[in-house]
This record gives C-alpha cells, sequence and structure tokens, in this order.
C-alpha cells in the first residue's frame, strides 16, 4: 500500500513531501522515525512529510556500508571473518586469546567489594526489593529490612538457607525467616538468584 502510493506520487512527476499528509499510509512511517520524518505546527500537530530525509538516512547507512566493507577487507574487524566461498560472516576469537584469558583480563579490572554491596547499589538504582510482595500479608505485620531481604536472597542463590546464613551473619535465623515469608520466591527461581551471585 504504501510502495504503491509512493510509485503514484512519482508518476505524476511529484514529489511526495508535496502530497497532503492524510494521504500518506500509515505503514509507511514508522513510529520511531515520525519525529524525523514529519513537520509539526505550533500544537504539536503533524502537518507534512519531510520525505527527503529518507534520501538522507539511504545515504548516510551506504556510507556505513561502505566503511564496513572497507574495514573488512583491511582485516580490522580482528572478531569477524568473511568466508569468500559461502559469502558469509563467521564469529571468531582473536588469534592468541581464549575465553579463560579474556575473562581473566575482564575480572582483574574490577574492584573487589561485598556481595551485600553490588545488590545495595543495584536496589538503590532499580529499587528490585519493592517488588518483592508478601506470601502471607496478613501475618506479616511489618516490611521486612533491606539487609534480611538480602541476606535471604543471597542464602537462596547460594543454596545455604537460612539457618547457615544466619551462623554466618549478624542476623538471627528468626528474622531470616521472618523476611522468607513474607516474599513471593515465585518470582525470583533458585536459577535466576544465583545468576545475580555468578
Amino acid at each position: 500500500m504504501a510502495l504503491a502510493w509512493a510509485k503514484g506520487v512519482f508518476a505524476k512527476q511529484q514529489r511526495l513531501s508535496q502530497r497532503p499528509l492524510a494521504e500518506c499510509p500509515a505503514a509507511t512511517l514508522p513510529k520511531r522515525l515520525q519525529p524525523y520524518l514529519l513537520t509539526f505546527d505550533a500544537d504539536g500537530k503533524p502537518t507534512g512529510l519531510q520525505a527527503d530525509r529518507y534520501d538522507a538516512l539511504a545515504a548516510e547507512l551506504q556510507a556505513q556500508w561502505l566503511a564496513f566493507n572497507r574495514e573488512l577487507k583491511q582485516g580490522k574487524p580482528i572478531h569477524l571473518e568473511y568466508d569468500k566461498t559461502s559469502q558469509k560472516l563467521t564469529w571468531r576469537k582473536p588469534k592468541g586469546e581464549n575465553q579463560k584469558t579474556r575473562d581473566k583480563a575482564f575480572y582483574e579490572q574490577l574492584p573487589f567489594c561485598d556481595l551485600a554491596d553490588v545488590f545495595r547499589f543495584v536496589n538503590g538504582q532499580w529499587q528490585f526489593l519493592s517488588a518483592l510482595t508478601p506470601l502471607q500479608p496478613r501475618y506479616a505485620k511489618k516490611v521486612a529490612d533491606a539487609d534480611s531481604l538480602l541476606a535471604v536472597i543471597v542464602a537462596q542463590a547460594m543454596n545455604h538457607g537460612n539457618q547457615v546464613r544466619a551462623r554466618a551473619s549478624d542476623i538471627p535465623y528468626h528474622v531470616l525467616d521472618n523476611a522468607y515469608l513474607r516474599v513471593t520466591w515465585v518470582a525470583w527461581p533458585v536459577p535466576v538468584l544465583q545468576a545475580l551471585i555468578l
């Protein structure tokens, strides 16, 4: 439909921007490109189409493809290899470097810190602890504090359980047990928790 409309406009020796916006099929304008392709009045209502910007986007994309092709021929993207026979790009590991070496180099750059501090930072940014809802809201007299919730999350993720965690921390077992009862663990399956820890 959009292509037929564009062909019809070009057949009349007109530009797309010369046609009323109401004529333009909705599928012609992706939502993410509308602020870039449309003109707006003072009230923010779309009034017209800046069709020449399609040519500008196409030219930018063409330039990027040419630059990528040039760098590929020079062997600059060391993680990509082009097979002329199959005409396919394949991902490859850089020569002389394996995954363990790269992992070690990456992790050596990270400063050591307490796991609870990592959780506190993440909670400060995204407040994930507030998404944990009580299992038994009628019996939960107060909301579990963040330290107790974090201790329970770590205990479950490491398969230690609350009793082992209580012995290893300064939080009593009954506090951890109450925090555990106040949380819907369906939202935090053990593999997800383990992924957070690891």
